[in-house]
């Protein structure tokens, strides 16, 4: 994500999608600013690959993002490969935005 991006931008770019039920836009504490990506939760499975499928690779604040399926951190530790979507879940998933 642009350094530029708001939570407020995040979110009327991707309630588009679907009801968001949570936002985390990280920030670096000493620079004041986001640090470049942030995690996203919608409320539903088909609304999340909606987002997916629908902001990956395209501009937001002057700048290619990329959104995929947040990995937790002992996947990304182990140099798990992470799973192709689409795929069936019975839970929402998390997906980060960068």
């Amino acid at each position: 994500l642009s350094f530029r991006t708001t939570e407020d931008t995040l979110r009327d770019t991707f309630e588009q999608f679907g009801k968001l039920v949570h936002m985390n836009l990280v920030m670096d504490k000493v620079a004041n600013r986001p640090k470049g990506f942030a995690f996203l939760r919608y409320d539903t499975e088909e609304e999340a690959m909606k987002a997916i499928e629908g902001m990956h690779g395209k501009f937001l604040d002057g700048r290619v993002i990329f959104v995929e399926e947040a990995k937790s951190r002992s996947d990304i530790f182990r140099g798990k490969p992470r799973p192709d979507y689409p795929k069936a879940q019975s839970k929402p998933r998390t997906f980060r935005t960068w």
